[in-house]
């Protein structure tokens, strides 16, 4: 469901081979037990994505290369991630433009 005073996020990922990237949006850890909370997109070859109805607050934006789908709801995978995505914070019916790099799931 999209709510009417969602947010959106609108960027660019910056990286060598974004045609298999995934963007995700990760919500705070005290809000990591609502699934819903978490958005993804994939992002098209020129390295654009986009994320619609999204719940004003407080997130982390991460963009991976193949990484494998909805690894990033298990905490054990997202402890070896916490604090290298990019901070966004939502306002309700706002849209946030980001330039974000590309994060190597082998890292």
């Amino acid at each position: 469901m999209i709510a009417a005073n969602g947010g959106s996020i609108e960027g660019v990922v910056d990286g060598r081979e974004t045609a298999a990237a995934t963007v995700v949006l990760v919500p705070r850890p005290s809000r990591r037990a609502v699934q819903s909370d978490f958005k993804s997109a994939p992002v098209n070859p020129a390295g654009a994505f986009s994320l619609r109805g999204l719940a004003p607050g407080r997130y982390q934006l991460f963009a991976w290369d193949k990484v494998p789908d909805s690894a990033w709801l298990n905490p054990e995978f997202m402890s070896h991630w916490e604090g290298r995505g990019q901070s966004i914070s939502l306002e309700p019916g706002g849209t946030v433009n980001v330039r974000t790099r590309l994060l190597s799931i082998e890292d």
